[in-house]
């Protein structure tokens, strides 16, 4: 059953993943964001107190909110952790390919780290090869002189890829924790909370809340709805996979992400790459799920 639902997170992330790009043409980016998080976190805390109250079918009995406070402290200390990862990762989008960023935003070299560190898990000396590959298949993404007037803004992004890894990975090695303190469910509600609360305060500080008291189009609706209905299914089946599933498994099927996002970035934005570009993105993806087969 893990590796079923982590399969359908990968199917809905890697959608998801791909549409952000189409999401953003016409608002802010983390407009876009708070919209989607108020609907998902709607939804997600009707399902939770629903489930909780009257089903029980996701919610286990014997997991509740913690009676320890900090518990609660730390579960929203990670959430908005990892909120910067979905920041910079659509931040990225703005400038960058579908699959580029998606690659770089994959590397999971942060999650073997903090596995290390917090889980105990023993370090396997081929993980130093697979940093290195990771550099190389990087290098090749950089853009060439000849675009010497993009190149800022490619650079920029590409630092904004790996800063997405970077917080995505840390984070996602340490929902195990939150999610064995709180259920799948009732998580996936905090998380979606957290990142709207983040975003909010994100837009007050930009003094752009003049773009959520506007009515919004029709068309705009329904990326907002789209969006949260992705991110419902692709938050709540990888809460199940990293409850129920080993780590590693949920790492190997979950490059799954990475090759719809790449497809479908080829097939509805139309994206030519460079051989170069070809040779960064294989040699990316080629080493995140053979670092995901290492145990």
């Amino acid at each position: 059953m893990g590796k079923i639902f982590v399969l359908l997170s990968s199917l809905f992330f890697g959608v998801s993943n791909a549409y952000w790009k189409r999401a953003i043409l016409k608002l802010p980016f983390y407009v876009v964001i708070f919209f989607r998080g108020c609907i998902a976190s709607s939804i997600f805390g009707i399902l939770w107190l629903l489930d909780t109250y009257h089903y029980h079918f996701f919610s286990n009995p014997s997991i509740g909110i913690p009676a320890d406070y900090k518990h609660l402290i730390l579960t929203f200390l990670l959430c908005f952790f990892s909120d910067f990862g979905l920041y910079f990762f659509v931040k990225s989008l703005q400038y960058q390919k579908v699959g580029i960023v998606v690659a770089i935003s994959s590397i999971n070299i942060f999650s073997v780290i903090t596995a290390l560190v917090f889980l105990k898990e023993t370090w396997n000396p081929i993980y130093w090869i697979c940093i290195l590959l990771i550099i190389v298949g990087t290098y090749f993404l950089f853009p060439s002189a000849e675009k010497h007037s993009k190149k800022k803004i490619s650079w920029e992004s590409i630092q904004y890829g790996f800063y997405a890894a970077f917080f995505w990975g840390v984070s996602y090695a340490l929902f195990r924790f939150s999610i064995r303190w709180y259920g799948p469910l009732s998580f996936s509600f905090i998380l979606e909370f957290c990142t709207t609360i983040f975003v909010f305060i994100i837009i007050v500080w930009t003094k752009n809340i003049h773009f959520i008291v506007q009515k919004k189009n029709r068309d705009e609706q329904n990326q907002f709805l789209l969006l949260a209905g992705l991110l419902l299914g692709g938050t709540f089946f990888i809460n199940m996979a990293i409850l129920i599933t080993p780590i590693t498994l949920v790492n190997i099927l979950g490059n799954t992400t990475q090759l719809i996002s790449l497809l479908l970035g080829l097939l509805w934005y139309k994206e030519k790459w460079t051989k170069k570009e070809w040779i960064g993105i294989t040699i990316i993806l080629a080493t995140i799920f053979y670092t995901s087969l290492l145990k």
